[in-house]
């Protein structure tokens, strides 16, 4: 778990079992790439980076959308989605700051 400052709260990105290989039986989510792929430093780097929009928290890596979400008092854990579950405004103001293209946003969680 690794720990940042944002704004006065302190939040901590922690992984979530349920989106990591192998696969849970009876749980529900997209599996996160593996360590070698996207490391907790880098993964933590990306909450601290996100677009906040209601209770989720939206960033992208590598050509793959991720969202986050709390699930305990400033502990967040994120996943993969489909570019189509990153909210509109989100997406067009990462593609107007040239952040990403539209042909990004084409790939899927898997």
């Amino acid at each position: 778990m690794l720990l940042f400052k944002q704004g006065v709260a302190s939040i901590k990105y922690e992984p979530n079992p349920k989106h990591k290989a192998p696969w849970q039986p009876g749980r529900k989510g997209t599996l996160c790439p593996p360590a070698s792929e996207l490391s907790l430093l880098e993964a933590t780097r990306l909450l601290r980076d996100s677009e906040l929009v209601g209770n989720k928290r939206y960033n992208f890596y590598n050509g793959k959308a991720y969202c986050a979400r709390p699930h305990g008092e400033d502990l967040w854990h994120g996943y993969p989605v489909d570019w189509s579950e990153v909210p509109h405004c989100v997406r067009k103001k990462w593609l107007e700051a040239g952040r990403i293209k539209r042909s990004d946003m084409r790939g899927s969680p898997s």
